[in-house]
């Protein structure tokens, strides 16, 4: 309605300027038109009243009149017998009442002491006339000087009209030229606005497409996996041959599932970088054997170059470091046939005005990296939002590498540590046979693999099937009996976090220092977080991964 209103003025503000000028001038015109009769008025009884002092006092006052000079130009003729016996104007004085032009206006319709107008040869005039004794007394005014100050008044008007006017003109012009301009600028947004969108459904539907074709690849390899061992019911190599390969496979899936997750919240901005001390040694040694076991499991030669730099005790978030690490070199290894070679490198550099940065490279035999893989993707998102850079160069050698550049940001305190506990933290792992580990897992299939993996290592295993009975077994135990608790988080009767919470609270000298690790189907980095502060030293994954199992309750035996 506003916006109508405003249109309507702007439509019309030419005819508004005109009516608002006839307005103001025609006000400004009455209101010094009658300032000027009254003015007249007043002044004509002024000087009729100054005549007739004037003849009282002395019968030879003509000379008096000579030369006197009246407010506006006035005339003074005073007629005695009809002849003009005293005039402020010689051409006057000494006619007769004939001679005088003006006062041949006077009718008998003409009231006397009131003023009245008349036009003489194209000139107007204001007049006034009074009998005083043997007398007849005129007073006249010129109309231009009695509308002196309407004349002037007009004219300061017409120029303050015309300036304003002008001044609201051209707010007017700048302000449809600004608008014009607003309009095209908005115009031009909501077309790139488009042709982004565009571009990003093009993206997207390539990125779906290539997303199909990567879950189908595994799954139809799964299928006709299965489908061949059943043909092999009988050959017990065969069928242990297609489970491992299935399991190869499920694999790939699981970590395109994840994918497909982390850039959906990379997308909505939902992901959150830590702020915590770490150890980029231990970090760079679990991505290195990690991909060590991947490289083999494929026919894959891996190595890995020793770290160079001397500052690793650092701040930052590592999970989020491990996943990017993972997401390159584990593109490298799937993507490269048997027999390749896959390099990883880390080196810590420090530029000329003193800003410390880690560089990761990783080489390897392919001729190209394929940056729209949706690990890639993800690695390349978590980068930027770390203050990093990833560039992927192909060489003329026929060798590809991509190159990771991160800032890093050092933990002085940590970082002066002993070398004993830095060589403690690095010696080689301790076995667990003979370790009691309290495993708590509701799920029986689940508490089966993982009882299976851990007594296959030489350790005792204790059952527990939720975290009300992880509590109770964990009290009933002797102070140092339980090394590790490997802890299901989603329980019936009491979950994880609780059960966890409740063995960090009890007054016993190892409720706060035996290592509690939790058993997640979740990869949340919200869920690691959680874990932490329920008071848990890790989380890892299901399915279990028997190598990452036993390095990682290894690590907590130190």
């Amino acid at each position: 309605m506003r916006e109508n209103r405003i249109s309507v003025f702007r439509k019309h503000t030419l005819g508004i300027l005109v009516a608002l000028g006839m307005v103001l001038f025609g006000s400004v015109f009455i209101l010094f038109t009658n300032i000027g009769k009254n003015k007249a008025t007043v002044a004509a009884e002024e000087t009729l009243q100054f005549i007739k002092e004037q003849s009282s006092r002395s019968e030879a006052f003509a000379e008096f009149y000579q030369g006197l000079h009246l407010e506006m130009n006035g005339i003074i003729m005073i007629c005695k017998n009809g002849l003009v016996t005293g005039s402020n104007f010689e051409e006057y004085q000494g006619k007769t009442q004939a001679e005088a032009p003006l006062i041949q206006n006077i009718t008998e319709e003409t009231e006397p002491d009131t003023l009245f107008s008349f036009r003489y040869y194209g000139s107007a005039y204001f007049g006034v006339f009074e009998s005083y004794g043997e007398n007849d007394l005129y007073v006249f005014y010129p109309v231009a000087s009695v509308f002196f100050l309407r004349t002037l008044a007009l004219a300061y008007v017409m120029i303050l009209y015309i300036l304003l006017c002008s001044v609201f003109l051209w707010l007017r012009q700048r302000e449809e030229k600004e608008q014009e301009e607003r309009e095209m600028a908005c115009q031009e947004a909501v077309l790139l606005s488009a042709t982004k969108e565009e571009k990003a459904n093009a993206a997207k539907s390539d990125f779906l497409r290539k997303l199909s074709y990567d879950i189908r690849t595994p799954i139809n390899g799964i299928r006709e996996l299965v489908e061949l061992g059943n043909r092999y019911d009988h050959d017990l190599e065969k069928q242990r041959e297609c489970r491992k390969k299935i399991w190869e496979t499920s694999d790939v899936l699981l970590d395109l599932i994840s994918d497909m997750v982390d850039m959906d919240k990379l997308e909505s901005g939902a992901v959150d970088l830590e702020l915590r001390s770490f150890d980029m040694r231990e970090l760079y040694e679990d991505v290195c054997q990690w991909a060590k076991e991947l490289a083999a499991d494929r026919g894959i030669r891996y190595h890995s170059r020793q770290l160079s730099g001397k500052n690793w005790k650092l701040y930052g978030s590592p999970s989020h470091l491990k996943q990017i690490l993972k997401n390159v070199v584990g593109n490298a290894i799937k993507d490269n046939r048997g027999g390749d070679c896959v390099e990883l490198s880390c080196e810590e550099r420090q530029s000329a005005g003193g800003t410390a940065w880690f560089e990761f490279v990783c080489t390897d035999t392919r001729s190209s990296y394929r940056r729209g893989e949706p690990g890639l993707a993800v690695a390349k998102g978590l980068i930027q939002m770390m203050g990093g850079e990833i560039h992927f160069s192909d060489e003329e050698t026929g060798e590809a590498f991509c190159r990771i550049r991160l800032p890093s940001l050092i933990d002085e305190e940590q970082a002066q540590e002993k070398d004993a506990k830095v060589q403690e933290a690095v010696k080689r792992p301790v076995s667990i046979r003979g370790k009691k580990i309290l495993l708590v897992e509701d799920n029986e299939l689940n508490m089966e693999i993982a009882e299976f993996l851990l007594r296959k290592e030489g350790a005792q295993v204790i059952r527990a099937w939720n975290g009300k009975e992880a509590l109770e077994c964990f009290e009933a135990s002797a102070p140092g009996d339980i090394s590790v608790i490997l802890m299901d988080l989603v329980m019936p009767v009491m979950d994880g976090f609780q059960s966890a919470k409740a063995i960090r609270s009890l007054e016993r000298e190892d409720a706060s220092k035996v290592a509690i690790i939790a058993l997640t189907a979740s990869d949340y980095e919200e869920d690691a977080q959680k874990c932490r502060q329920a008071g848990m030293d890790e989380h890892l994954p299901k399915p279990l991964d028997a190598g990452n199992l036993i390095r990682v309750i290894q690590k907590y035996l130190r």
